[in-house]
């Protein structure tokens, strides 16, 4: 495919979809059984999309979750399979400093 950067969460819905998490590009990709790559959440600060991203995970129905902290405050956002935000909320203060090699 040789679109991904970092590539380090793969997860299979019960729709036969992957998802993949971008941590270095700060994305998660939806993989069909076809084959067929879509990039449907992309970075940025602003809600629905990704700044900071350290965490995903995908829930059997096929939301998924990620954790992320654009400007240094830390998030959490729900999205549906195709990448539409369903909500999310912000931890109060700023979040500690962090190291990911």
């Amino acid at each position: 495919m040789g679109q991904f950067r970092e590539p380090t969460v793969f997860q299979r819905a019960h729709t036969g979809d992957y998802y993949v998490f971008d941590r270095r590009a700060r994305s998660v990709y939806l993989v069909t059984p076809s084959g067929d790559l879509s990039e449907i959440v992309r970075i940025g600060p602003e809600a629905g999309r990704l700044l900071g991203a350290n965490s995903f995970h995908l829930w059997p129905d096929g939301r998924f979750v990620v954790a992320d902290a654009p400007e240094g405050r830390e998030r959490v956002q729900i999205f549906d399979g195709d990448g539409t935000r369903l909500g999310g909320f912000r931890l109060p203060g700023r979040a500690m400093p962090r190291i990911t090699l």
